[in-house]
């Protein structure tokens, strides 16, 4: 047992390092190795054992954000590089009367007990739940206040996106997404899902831990392997992550009615429009917060991430798209910038992203295309924002994405309305 020096102990401190509630085992062997939960601050904490003598047990703790907790859950960062970046670790001493708490730079730790290069988190059991979170976080939400225009727009969104993972899973079914009291943990609205509101009878022996499993897989699916996986759609049998969820829905169809089966290619072109829906909401704008945390929360009311959804994610799953609808036949892309006719009704000037209403004269139809504003002009006083808040039709300049003839995606030039 490596000595600390005594001038490291904490003592008013102390309660930071130490978890006080949500405690979940992530790797047990005899007793916990490897643990998560909460100080009485609701900090995250991410806890190890680290070595024991006939006295004492000795645990590394570390506090996480939820970022940070995800990319382990993940399996994006190691034990080890968190241990690393974040430098400052807690050392927990458990002995059979006391409990005491150092605060230590990571180099403290002999190299002989510092966790290994693939020291990723393990995969473990979790609660399934049919209930979801989720949270504003930064700003004004760290506050437990919100604006009511932007809190609207969240909520709809995703409602809007849970509902299409559920129809995107099941057929015959009318879901209902009802919206429970607020509770405190920066700006939390929760979200309870019935899927037989009417008592159809619809799931009459239903399993509901592989209702869970399927809704949980399909919704972080984007989040977790979208990225990643997009290159190889096109290649068939390449066991990737997007073929392990079809084979998992395949399986659990043999147990749940209704279970909505498709063909990889259709499956695949459902999971790119479910993701648009993630986009989307990457793009509202966050004047009052700057994050959106997404949780499934489980039986025992305790609170698990799913995503947190920011920027950086949005220029991800973007990324993702355009890579898919390059690759796809079903894809075509003007070549030069036509006239198109627009009605926009949502607009983020920051990231210029939105989406209208598309009006195509020749075919008579209106498209609800997504819509990206090249150029840095600021955008405020212009056509597009007076489209936005007037309720007006403005012609752009624009080149056009088409999925089966379908316009999806407008790229229109800068020209600050100069086309209107």
């Amino acid at each position: 047992m490596f000595k600390i020096p005594n001038q490291y102990k904490l003592h008013d401190t102390y309660d930071m390092a130490i978890i006080t509630q949500g405690k979940k085992i992530l790797l047990y062997d005899d007793e916990p190795i490897l643990y998560t939960g909460f100080n009485r601050y609701r900090n995250r904490i991410l806890g190890s054992f680290l070595v024991e003598n006939q006295k004492v047990k000795r645990f590394i703790h570390v506090i996480l954000d939820e970022k940070e907790f995800l990319e382990f859950k993940f399996r994006k960062k190691t034990l080890s590089s968190i241990y690393y970046e974040k430098r400052n670790l807690f050392i927990i001493d458990i002995s059979a009367d006391r409990l005491d708490s150092y605060l230590v730079d990571a180099t403290t730790i002999p190299k002989e007990l510092f966790p290994g290069s693939e020291s990723y988190c393990p995969k473990y059991l979790t609660e399934h739940s049919l209930d979801y979170s989720t949270s504003l976080l930064g700003n004004e939400a760290n506050n437990h206040e919100a604006d009511p225009e932007e809190l609207s727009k969240v909520q709809t969104k995703i409602a809007v996106l849970l509902k299409s993972a559920i129809v995107n899973v099941f057929t015959y079914i009318s879901p209902k997404i009802s919206i429970v009291a607020h509770n405190i943990g920066s700006f939390q609205i929760q979200y309870k899902i019935e899927l037989d509101p009417d008592n159809h009878r619809l799931f009459p022996e239903f399993e509901e831990k592989e209702i869970r499993n399927l809704l949980d897989g399909y919704l972080s699916y984007p989040i977790q392997h979208l990225p990643e996986d997009v290159n190889t759609f096109h290649i068939e049998n390449t066991k990737s992550n997007i073929d392990i969820l079809m084979n998992s829905i395949k399986e659990e169809s043999k147990i749940l009615p209704n279970v909505r089966l498709l063909k990889r290619e259709k499956f695949i072109e459902k999971m790119i429009n479910f993701s648009r829906k993630y986009e989307e909401i990457c793009d509202l704008e966050k004047k009052h917060f700057t994050d959106i945390q997404i949780s499934k929360i489980t039986k025992n009311e305790t609170i698990e991430p799913i995503a947190i959804l920011d920027t950086n994610y949005g220029k991800k799953i973007s990324n993702a798209i355009r890579v898919y609808e390059t690759n796809s036949p079903n894809y075509e892309t003007d070549n030069i910038a036509k006239e198109y006719t627009l009605l926009i009704y949502h607009i983020n000037v920051e990231t210029r992203k939105g989406n209208a209403n598309l009006f195509d004269e020749s075919t008579k139809k209106v498209f609800k295309p997504r819509i990206y504003i090249l150029g840095t002009n600021s955008l405020a006083g212009t056509e597009y924002t007076k489209s936005l808040h007037n309720n007006k039709r403005i012609k752009v300049l624009a080149k056009a994405t088409r999925f089966k003839k379908r316009i999806i995606y407008l790229e229109i030039q800068d020209s600050t309305g100069d086309y209107a």
